[in-house]
């Protein structure tokens, strides 16, 4: 929630913390990727992927999340994902894909 610091803070500490070609994920509001892009190039990790979420696929609302996957001191080059959406339908189940995020697996 950036009470105790920014997202360059963040990821500074992010590219600090991992190795040469480490990954890093985040969700993180739509509404500021301007900060993403910039943050990422001061910090020296790229943005490999970026998922945008939705409520549902008829939604006329802009996406409020992103799903980001940085790489530390990787290539430039990043991936727009075919997008997640939370529900099947307005007041609708689960998606597909958020259903798989919640099934059990064996270890």
């Amino acid at each position: 929630h950036q009470i105790h610091g920014t997202i360059e803070d963040f990821l500074l500490a992010s590219a600090y913390s991992v190795k040469n070609g480490g990954d890093v994920f985040a969700v993180y509001p739509a509404e500021r990727c301007e900060e993403l892009f910039a943050g990422s190039v001061k910090a020296g990790i790229a943005i490999k992927s970026m998922k945008f979420v939705f409520s549902y696929p008829e939604s006329d609302q802009p996406a409020r999340l992103i799903l980001v996957h940085w790489r530390r001191n990787g290539r430039t080059g990043m991936e727009v994902l075919p997008p997640l959406y939370i529900y099947s339908k307005k007041g609708g189940p689960w998606s597909p894909e958020m259903q798989s995020y919640y099934q059990r697996t064996t270890l």
